[in-house]
């Protein structure tokens, strides 16, 4: 069972992914490379064990979930 956190994780993971498949779709280049530059960085930060217990997948997730919770504040923001 996840706790709250966990989801919220997820959900903003599921966010950035799906974010990042329509500006691909849309052509956006832009914002596609900015969403990877963000899943890169993660990925780095775990691969060299920069924080301790976190490892790449980790760090990818971090990045989709850092875009994918940018997304989510800028719709709050909209409204």
């Amino acid at each position: 069972m996840l706790d709250i956190t966990q989801y919220v994780v997820l959900a903003a993971v599921i966010v950035g992914a799906t974010e990042l498949l329509n500006r691909i779709r849309g052509r956006d280049w832009w914002v596609v490379c900015t969403i990877l530059t963000a899943v890169v960085i993660g990925a780095l930060f775990g691969a060299v064990g920069y924080y301790p217990g976190l490892d790449v997948a980790e760090g990818i997730a971090l990045g989709f979930g850092a875009a994918g919770a940018l997304k989510g504040l800028s719709i709050l923001g909209n409204k």
